[in-house]
């Protein structure tokens, strides 16, 4: 996250995620190659405090949004031997903490899919805050 004091000032609050300028992307290896593909349904907020590390993110992704440019590789995606998508349509994320490491911020937390939980942390990058042409505020 690479964020002024005065930009931290302009977050506090509740953020939600808007899908249509943000993004949910994976990357698997698939036999010899990787295969990048994202999640194209989920929503989730960004809570901010007024210490950052006092924040937390909480997410819900459709898996059977699931895609990767290739229907086939697809549907085999959302079957039971990868996420089951019939028996789990959403996966979920919820922070546990927020830290810093390097001049970096890590959010940590448990990603649910199939039921499964996994601890996870994903670097945060804040570009910057601005305002939209309808004059709501956007962080990006």
């Amino acid at each position: 996250m690479l964020a002024t004091s005065v930009e931290i000032d302009q977050l506090t609050g509740v953020w939600q995620i808007d899908p249509d300028h943000s993004e949910v992307g994976f990357c698997v290896r698939h036999l010899m190659t990787r295969v990048r593909g994202a999640f194209t349904r989920f929503s989730g907020t960004i809570t901010v405090g007024d210490e950052p590390l006092r924040s937390s993110v909480r997410a819900e992704i459709d898996t059977t949004s699931a895609d990767t440019r290739n229907s086939e590789r697809d549907k085999h995606l959302r079957a039971t031997d990868f996420l089951d998508s019939d028996n789990h349509p959403t996966a979920y994320f919820k922070s546990a903490r927020i830290s810093t490491k390097d001049g970096r911020y890590l959010v940590e937390g448990a990603l649910t899919i199939r039921g499964q939980v996994r601890r996870v942390t994903f670097d945060l990058f804040l570009l910057g805050v601005d305002t939209d042409a309808s004059g709501g505020r956007r962080s990006r």
